[in-house]
């Protein structure tokens, strides 16, 4: 799989818990919101389905 390197802004604050979380977990932040998206693309996709099947039979 090809990666790609992203840059986003998030609060200090939020930055600071996601570094315990991952170090509690024994990963990467990296990794953390890798999981993080992977998981809300999957739930997304799993209840919006139907909205995807739609827009592709027009």
């Amino acid at each position: 799989m090809k990666r790609v390197r992203k840059t986003i802004r998030m609060p200090e604050w939020l930055t600071n818990q996601l570094i315990k979380i991952a170090k509690f977990n024994g990963i990467s932040v990296n990794a953390l919101i890798t999981n993080a998206c992977l998981e809300m693309v999957k739930d997304f996709t799993a209840k919006y389905q139907d909205l995807e099947d739609n827009k592709n039979n027009k």
